[in-house]
């Protein structure tokens, strides 16, 4: 089942959050976060995997040619950009699962 939008964390509040756990300025952790994210993003648009440990890693995935089921034609090979999660953070959200 979905969250509620309300449920949704944004940049603002993940900013606020880092600012008040370190005692760094707002202004700074925001600077950080957009530098920390352009960082991720140009490694990504290089097609390089990103780990970052305690959340997950990023990979591409190699695709084969395919014929599309909708419209009959042929999807050329291609990439797809993946995300695994941390082991640590899968096995929380597991508890009371069947994947125990």
């Amino acid at each position: 089942m979905a969250k509620a939008r309300s449920d949704v964390i944004k940049k603002k509040q993940l900013v606020r959050q880092v600012a008040d756990l370190t005692g760094i300025s707002v202004v700074q952790c925001d600077y950080m976060f957009d530098v920390l994210i352009k960082v991720v993003k140009d490694h990504l648009l290089n097609e390089e995997r990103v780990e970052l440990k305690l959340l997950g890693t990023f990979y591409f995935l190699q695709l084969a040619p395919k014929m599309s089921n909708m419209t009959k034609g042929i999807v050329p090979a291609h990439k797809q950009l993946k995300f695994k999660v941390a082991e640590g953070i899968a096995r929380k959200i597991r508890v009371g699962t069947r994947e125990q």
